[in-house]
């Protein structure tokens, strides 16, 4: 039983299915720093995009938008610029690139002398298919938060009220119930949403009549390696 327990919590800090793939001591690190507890933020990560980006332009920050970048350009193992589709060029000591593996790989010249090229081999991606929903009023008010011992799902309902309250979701009160399935390499997107809406059956049954919204992502990446 304790087995049981250790997985689900493994799974929710750090959304990887299969135990065999961590290493065990920066797994059980991060364990330890999720078991101190998390923060949630109000109107979800999107409101932390928007400050940063408020923040950066009032520092005089200059955002570049639909510029496609084709190559990261460096020489004696330092980046001097990257080069954008049309053949502008921007100056650049320091490149945090936001891209998969494979991507990263393809947009730094000679990476194959890098060690992107090791990183794209290796790198195995962690996935969840998730789905969000919003409703007018919980029908069991008491299944708030719930581990899945059998099944690698997890369900929270962030917007619950009380002291201290997880996050503010909505402007109307309407109340934001997540669940996640976390995949494996082989993944089934109509199998993964009808097993999530049947642990909202259970968990939260008639959730339909109460429905104001829905959002289902079947592959989410949570990280890339």
């Amino acid at each position: 039983m304790l087995r049981n327990v250790f997985y689900p919590l493994l799974r929710t800090s750090t959304y990887v299915l299969t135990p065999e793939l961590h290493a065990a001591g920066p797994a059980l690190k991060q364990l330890q720093r999720a078991l101190k507890g998390v923060l949630y933020l109000d109107k979800g990560w999107g409101t932390l995009v928007e400050e940063l980006r408020e923040l950066a332009v009032q520092q005089g920050v200059e955002l570049v938008t639909g510029c496609k970048v084709v190559a990261v350009e460096h020489k004696d193992q330092k980046v001097h610029s990257i080069l954008c589709e049309g053949g502008t060029r921007i100056e650049a000591l320091n490149v945090i690139l936001t891209t998969p593996p494979s991507i990263s790989h393809k947009l730094v010249p000679h990476a194959d002398q890098t060690a992107l090229d090791k990183w794209n081999k290796q790198a195995i991606p962690v996935t969840v298919a998730c789905l969000d929903v919003g409703l007018r009023q919980l029908p069991i008010h008491e299944h708030q938060f719930i581990y899945g011992l059998d099944q690698p799902i997890f369900f929270t309902h962030l917007s619950r009220e009380g002291k201290p309250r997880p996050a503010i979701l909505s402007d109307d009160g309407t109340k934001v119930i997540s669940l996640f399935k976390y995949q494996g390499p082989q993944t089934d997107a109509m199998k993964d949403e009808g097993e999530l809406e049947q642990v909202l059956d259970v968990v939260q049954p008639g959730w339909r009549n109460e429905l104001v919204i829905r959002q289902f992502l079947p592959k989410m990446t949570v990280v890339y390696r």
